[in-house]
């Protein structure tokens, strides 16, 4: 679907806040402290892979492949940046624009 401008920085906002959410529905995290460990999606390494919330950070230890926010997660797992904003927004619930077409 088509995103705006506007959409663009709703899906931003949203994003920000809610990396754990994100992160959560492709890997199974458990609580360590203020950080949040699993098995990283990226090299399927056991042990290693961090999500931070509170600074929006995820990192895998072992492969080094770790980035800020959501945004940058989804593009980490193989999805164009347009598809990761998509995907946040139906994740999250963000309302799209609806784009209008005009008849010639």
């Amino acid at each position: 679907m088509y995103v705006t401008p506007e959409d663009k920085v709703r899906i931003e906002a949203a994003a920000e806040s809610n990396i754990l959410q994100v992160i959560q529905s492709e890997v199974t995290l458990k609580k360590q402290g203020a950080s949040f460990v699993g098995k990283c999606p990226f090299c399927d390494s056991e042990s290693g892979f961090t999500v931070t919330p509170g600074k929006e950070l995820f990192k895998c230890f072992k492969c080094n492949v770790g980035g800020k926010g959501a945004i940058k997660f989804l593009t980490q797992m193989g999805k164009g940046y347009g598809e990761a904003l998509n995907e946040i927004a139906r994740r999250l619930n963000v309302p799209l624009t609806e784009k209008k077409v005009i008849p010639y």
